[in-house]
């Protein structure tokens, strides 16, 4: 997933060059006359940077390089997709019956991840626990939704960062 974002924003009257550790890269940014850079991360410049969290410095020096001033951010770098979530036997046969129009369906995606269950043309969201557990029950217009005869759910997951996994599916009868 590409990821850009402005991670510093310097501000100076005196301070023009900046110098920005990325990875195993230095990017160098000059500031306008108002003494305002940002750098704009990209794949590209994260492709030097591991996977968690990543101190990012800002070393700015005069024209002279006669000072130096030092700024730290610290950002989570989360460019992972989420594994594939996955949708559990619904009524344990994949088959509801009239006597399971109640029915929860369950699943199991990354902890914290907004799961986007689709029945028919309805999406609904779950989030997952802390354990990474997720449920949804049914309802009435869902029930409508699918029908009787063979149904398709499908399942994405959303983790916290805003990578977005590849969807699963399960048939079920109703």
């Amino acid at each position: 997933r590409s990821m850009t974002s402005t991670v510093s924003t310097v501000t100076s009257d005196v301070w023009v060059t900046v110098g920005m550790p990325v990875g195993a890269n230095v990017r160098i940014v000059t500031a306008g006359g108002s003494g305002d850079c940002s750098y704009e991360l990209t794949a590209e410049a994260l492709s030097g940077v591991f996977v968690g969290d990543a101190a990012f410095t800002a070393i700015s020096t005069d024209e002279a390089v006669s000072s130096v001033r030092c700024i730290t951010r610290t950002i989570t770098v989360d460019t992972l997709t989420p594994n594939v979530p996955v949708i559990n036997a619904v009524a344990t046969d994949d088959i509801i019956n009239s006597s399971e129009t109640s029915t929860t369906i369950t699943g199991t995606a990354e902890i914290g991840a907004t799961v986007a269950l689709t029945i028919g043309e309805n999406v609904r969201t779950i989030t997952s626990d802390g354990s990474g557990d997720w449920s949804y029950e049914l309802t009435a217009e869902d029930l409508s939704v699918m029908g009787e005869g063979d149904v398709t759910l499908s399942a994405a997951a959303t983790d916290e960062a805003g990578n977005t996994s590849e969807h699963t599916t399960r048939s079920s009868t109703v």
